[in-house]
């Protein structure tokens, strides 16, 4: 196997057609989503460096794509991240590899890295949204600490997946529907009856980039209202994150990887869903509902009309992402849980920081305790960095 440093946009840019080639594991994966991330997020900050480690075998074929960069802080030093993190959000960060055979080469190529360049090109390594079964970077981790590092798993939010075809059974509604409870059964198919066979509900989902500019405006006018009614600011009104998910939904649209709907009641815009899409799942990243809209439950209407069509298409999975929010469950949804990794050099300055880290946790977690905040958070939200 044989490593080499990707520092530059062009020539990660350039790796795209192979990258395609990987076994990409969701859309937040994907080049549209990673490259649209560092280029609102880290191409024009000057703490930032791109740093992406890619694996070739004996043959020159890209074999494994540890998608990171570098970010310099001033107490903490330069640390080692995964592109897409912090307020973006995304979900199931992992090492990417082209087949399971590849990767155990591929996770020794990069463990070695990590841990020969450790206290030079990096003082601490942050990797968030890891999954709890996620086997690469469970292998990643092992390595890591045989090699000297010192090691640290802080509890994450996790992610809510719902299979709709539990127990390998056809992928029909009416199967998804027997799963859930009996209440939620009677109310959804009372929506369906009552609001969307009459016309008094209807859906638009973007096929065109016409579409998408035009839909893209109600997201974020709709999320704002929702966002403020909670007492919160809404997300896109952040310049680096609305510039990232324009340029994102943009290019999942165009690999047929966006769905981006309108809900209307009576003619008029009610709620709004902005998921990702592949093959097998869909995966329900934000939305914004009218404050009027909700006492006729446009949300859930919103997110019934969102299932219906992956079920349609032929995907079986609704994932939730991450966020602890009970109504997850109420669709079927189980906790998948997650951790950040936390890797620091085994020398003073390590444990230092490892001791600075976990008393910042703790007076955050107080402070959110006390705010009534809790530790939910979703999708897109402007959660703490632990």
């Amino acid at each position: 196997m044989r490593l080499e440093v990707i520092e530059t946009l062009a020539a990660l840019r350039s790796l795209e057609p192979e990258w395609r080639e990987l076994a990409i594991p969701s859309p937040m994966q994907s080049p549209e989503w990673l490259l649209s991330w560092w280029e609102a997020y880290g191409e024009d900050d000057a703490a930032c460096s791109l740093w992406t480690l890619a694996v070739r075998n004996s043959a020159g074929v890209l074999v494994g794509l540890a998608p990171c960069y570098v970010r310099l802080r001033t107490l903490a030093g330069p640390t080692l991240r995964l592109l897409g993190d912090g307020r973006a959000s995304t979900d199931h960060h992992t090492i990417l590899c082209r087949t399971a055979e590849d990767e155990p080469g591929v996770v020794s190529a990069v463990a070695k890295w990590v841990v020969d360049s450790a206290g030079d090109t990096w003082r601490r390594v942050r990797f968030e949204a890891i999954d709890a079964d996620d086997r690469a970077m469970n292998h990643l981790e092992r390595l890591l600490a045989e090699g000297g590092l010192d090691t640290q798993r802080i509890d994450d939010l996790g992610s809510f997946p719902a299979e709709m075809a539990a127990h390998g059974g056809e992928p029909t509604w009416e199967n998804y529907l027997a799963t859930l409870s009996k209440n939620r059964r009677k109310r959804l198919r009372k929506w369906r009856r009552e609001l969307l066979d009459t016309g008094q509900a209807t859906v638009l989902v973007a096929q065109t980039e016409a579409d998408r500019q035009e839909l893209w405006p109600l997201l974020v006018k709709l999320h704002r209202e929702r966002r403020e009614a909670m007492g919160h600011p809404g997300v896109f009104d952040e310049p680096r994150f609305d510039r990232f998910h324009r340029l994102a939904s943009e290019r999942l649209l165009a690999k047929g990887r966006l769905y981006l709907a309108v809900l209307e009641l009576d003619g008029k815009p009610a709620a709004v869903d902005y998921a990702l899409q592949d093959e097998r799942a869909v995966y329900a990243y934000q939305g914004g509902i009218a404050p009027w809209a909700l006492e006729r439950d446009a949300g859930h209407l919103s997110q019934m009309v969102l299932a219906e069509t992956a079920l349609a298409a032929g995907r079986t999975r609704l994932d939730l992402l991450r966020g602890d929010e009970p109504y997850k469950l109420s669709w079927g949804a189980v906790h998948r849980p997650a951790s950040t990794l936390h890797v620091r050099p085994r020398d003073a300055a390590g444990a230092l920081e490892r001791w600075a880290g976990a008393a910042y946790r703790s007076l955050r977690d107080r402070r959110l305790r006390a705010s009534g905040l809790g530790l939910q958070g979703t999708a897109g939200e402007l959660t703490p960095e632990a």
